[in-house]
């Protein structure tokens, strides 16, 4: 017993003396103490990190990601607090003004930080563009100057008698038939209306084979797409080339869809630019009149395009576009600009931005309209916009010299506001996806989505469901289509329902949908049936 209360005691005075012993130590070298305290600590963090160590790109997304996740908390309360001041307001108008601006910037804000976020991935994504490039690259070249030109078919396409956007983009749909049924394609040179019967389209694009030449023998007509398989020589009018609304020709596979998709935002955009670059090729004749007229314009950055389509457009039987007004375009460029400037400034730049536009229009009374607006700086070709404006000078090969040039200055502009509707705004838009890893944004459009005029563009799948009265029904799962109604909504109808009159739908909100693929072209379908 008292063994053990002296080992007791023994162990008491120990534990004690550890004690005093710490005190001492942390009052005489208090400094030592803390680092060691800090060193295991750091010692534990790294032990954790060493398991999966994040790149600088990674941290940089998820604090991107967080700050992005805050800011549309506060963009809502923001919206909220706005809808609550202009129900209150005695000035209504002013205060929706006010309220469009301020929520508009935080906008333009939000939308900063998303393309910082974007661009952490630009060099993985510039890999995989440079390989289907050349892949689609590998694609023509096989097709249109094969070692032996017997080894494959050919069709013998005859473009339609029109502008020249839409004769590019009618021969576009020939090119896909034959990239997709193995045959080289050849088109009719002769019959512009630019060019008369005196002068040929090989005076201005290159030919489309450089060691091929149509055959002779069997020639077919094709009536049905089964026929460009059976009929190795096929050839095919205008009238049978309209481009399939919500399908895609064999040539596009799944392969090449989803390569573009890593990069793109717009994968049926992103071809056709590849393609229409490659069917407008100019000779030499042509590239040199297009840089002589090309090096007139200042062309200093920033500057944003503007094509004003009306004339003819606005009359002729069978097109979709309606006349807007001047100020309807300039809203949006007005819009461009100021998210441009809250850039730089962002940036650290303090220089004034000039507030340039290229407009190209066939309607001389808008260089009239400028003057109303003394901000900006308006260059153009206006002499050409006279011509433009008459049939009897703008149809002409001078005409045509002038109508590329236009197009292909349009695509080099920063951003581009126009109508879809148009065959040359189109046309811009394609060149525009040639000229940067992704353009799928930088044309903005006042009617139509980019895709076959008066029809619905993309194939959507239901994400969430929608049961509201009056509106169409959405399951998950289910495929719809619509046309875009630039409000948040599509009006539209189950896939197998959908009819060109949008008449025939109802809205359902775009954010609960997503477009899907489109399927590909029915092997016994007529090359002019639009769905």
């Amino acid at each position: 017993m008292k063994r053990n209360a002296n080992v007791f005691a023994f162990v008491a005075v120990l534990i004690i003396g550890c004690f005093i012993y710490k005190l001492g130590v942390s009052f005489m070298f208090p400094k030592q103490i803390e680092s060691c305290a800090k060193q295991k600590a750091v010692h534990k963090i790294k032990t954790v990190v060493s398991v999966h160590r994040p790149t600088e790109t990674e941290i940089k997304r998820a604090k991107h990601a967080r700050q992005i996740k805050e800011e549309l908390k506060s963009l809502w309360q923001a919206t909220e607090s706005e809808f609550k001041k202009v129900l209150s307001s005695d000035d209504r108008k002013r205060s929706i003004d006010q309220a469009e601006k301020d929520l508009l910037q935080r906008i333009w804000a939000l939308e900063i930080k998303l393309e910082t976020v974007q661009s952490l991935d630009l060099t993985w994504q510039v890999r995989v563009a440079n390989k289907t490039s050349n892949m689609v690259s590998d694609l023509i070249e096989s097709h249109q100057n094969p070692n032996n030109c017997n080894e494959r078919g050919q069709l013998f396409g005859h473009p339609e008698l029109c502008g020249y956007g839409c004769m590019v983009h009618n021969i576009l749909q020939q090119f896909y038939m034959a990239l997709s049924n193995n045959k080289t394609l050849f088109t009719y040179s002769i019959g512009s209306i630019y060019l008369g019967k005196q002068t040929t389209l090989k005076k201005f694009l290159q030919p489309y084979s450089k060691n091929c030449s149509p055959r002779t023998g069997d020639w077919k007509e094709v009536e049905t797409f089964s026929d460009l398989k059976v009929n190795e020589l096929s050839y095919i009018f205008s009238e049978h080339c309209t481009m399939p609304a919500l399908r895609r020709y064999s040539a596009f596979t799944d392969e090449l869809w989803n390569s573009i998709e890593l990069f793109h935002g717009n994968p049926k955009a992103w071809l056709a630019g590849r393609l229409v670059r490659y069917i407008t090729r100019p000779t030499q004749e042509l590239f040199d009149a297009m840089n002589k007229s090309a090096a007139r314009i200042d062309f200093t950055r920033p500057i944003v395009g503007l094509h004003i389509r009306r004339s003819d457009k606005l009359t002729l039987v069978g097109e979709y576009a309606r006349s807007h007004t001047f100020s309807e375009y300039m809203k949006h460029v007005e819009e461009w600009y100021g998210k441009h400037e809250m850039r730089k400034a962002m940036e650290g730049s303090r220089n004034k931005v000039e507030r340039r536009v290229y407009l190209a229009t066939d309607d001389p009374g808008i260089w009239n309209e400028t003057l109303n607006y003394q901000e900006y700086v308006f260059i153009g070709q206006s002499k050409f916009t006279k011509r433009a404006s008459d049939k009897a000078t703008r149809d002409t090969p001078y005409g045509f010299v002038q109508i590329a040039n236009e197009i292909n200055i349009l695509s080099m502009c920063d951003f581009v506001v126009c109508t879809l509707s148009s065959e040359v705004g189109t046309l811009a838009y394609e060149y525009m996806q040639t000229l940067h890893l992704n353009a799928a944004d930088r044309v903005l459009s006042l009617d139509a989505e980019y895709g076959v005029a008066g029809a619905p563009v993309d194939v959507q799948r239901v994400i969430y469901s929608h049961n509201v009265e009056g509106e169409l029904s959405l399951q998950p799962g289910k495929l719809v289509a619509g046309y875009q109604q630039w409000n948040g909504y599509f009006k539209g109808n189950e896939h197998d329902k959908i009819w060109r009159n949008a008449d025939n739908g109802k809205l359902y909100p775009s954010y609960k949908v997503q477009a899907i693929p489109p399927q590909f072209v029915l092997k016994n379908g007529k090359p002019n049936f639009v769905f």
